[in-house]
């Protein structure tokens, strides 16, 4: 099936994907807030550190260092942020209300450097340091938000249907099937 060059776009999709765009920009800025919130001392960092503590170790050693103080989350999840909201960009210019969609293939090769760097210190490797760590997550956060676009378009689609609904139909006949 060859896709047209020129997709119609629902407006619905679009603006649904731009929402979740805008709250990872959010949530990416907030890592970046609290080194400068912690050099304001006005006692907002440690509670901005707070919450992205149930996502990230927030390991000092592995974070990357901002003027005097640490981003609040590690380097491999700043990256993979910082690559989710560019996904979402590319997303909302590229895929939201379309029928492209990621290839699967594409998250495995993004997200493979990462798995690799993640892996190196439990085979008796030193791990890279915070910055090619950094650079190595972007990919893999990218491509998980061009699936997570294409999700959200497609939930708020207003021409979408389910993509196999046939298949929700056909379960309970299957399983008639095999009791009968």
């Amino acid at each position: 099936m060859r896709l047209p060059t020129t997709p119609p776009r629902d407006p619905r999709a679009r603006l649904a994907v731009l929402v979740a765009n805008s709250l990872a920009v959010l949530f990416f800025a907030g890592t970046l807030a609290a080194p400068l919130l912690d050099r304001a001392g006005s006692g907002w960092g440690p509670a901005l550190r707070l919450v992205y503590a149930p996502v990230c170790h927030q390991s000092v050693e592995r974070s990357i260092v901002l003027g005097d103080a640490t981003q609040a989350v590690c380097a491999r999840c700043a990256g993979l942020y910082a690559g989710g909201v560019l996904g979402l960009v590319a997303a909302t210019l590229w895929l939201a209300g379309t029928d492209r969609r990621p290839r699967t293939v594409w998250l495995a090769l993004a997200v493979g450097p990462t798995v690799l760097d993640a892996l190196l210190p439990w085979i008796g490797v030193a791990g890279l340091l915070n910055v090619p760590r950094l650079l190595l997550a972007i990919p893999a956060g990218g491509v998980a938000a061009l699936f997570l676009a294409t999700g959200i378009a497609d939930l708020f689609s207003s021409d979408r249907k389910l993509q196999r609904p046939d298949t929700y139909v056909q379960l309970p006949r299957a399983l008639e099937e095999v009791d009968g």
